[in-house]
């Protein structure tokens, strides 16, 4: 679940909600998480 956007910022927390888009085939939206940023290989 590659998709996300920031749904807030406090200070230093700007939780995520990460999701995948399956509109084409399914009609449907998933949520997968919902919290603080997850790690990435392409952050610090």
């Amino acid at each position: 679940m590659g998709a996300h956007f920031k749904i807030a910022q406090f200070a230093m927390i700007s939780p995520r909600m990460h999701y995948y888009d399956d509109i084409l085939r399914s009609a449907k939206i998933y949520i997968g998480y919902i919290g603080p940023h997850l790690p990435s290989s392409k952050t610090n």
